[in-house]
């Protein structure tokens, strides 16, 4: 699958997108900043919804990768 946000997102972004539970075993609702948005926008020139509906997309596919989980969001 191809993961151009998750590409251009530095180690830490990367970490939280790739992250599925807290402590205590809660899920994590990953949403980025408004500046981190604002950046793939211009930089992929997409709209807001089309950088988020990405996203879904990439974090779904890391934590089948990563965890064997399909995720629920």
């Amino acid at each position: 699958m191809d993961t151009p946000l998750y590409d251009k997102a530095n180690r830490n972004t990367r970490k939280a997108m790739a992250r599925y539970k807290k402590k205590w075993g809660h899920i994590n609702w990953y949403r980025p900043r408004p500046q981190m948005l604002q950046r793939w926008m211009e930089e992929l020139g997409w709209t807001e919804e089309q950088v988020l509906e990405q996203l879904s997309k990439e974090r779904r596919y890391l934590i089948k990768e990563l965890y064997g989980i399909d995720a629920p969001f």
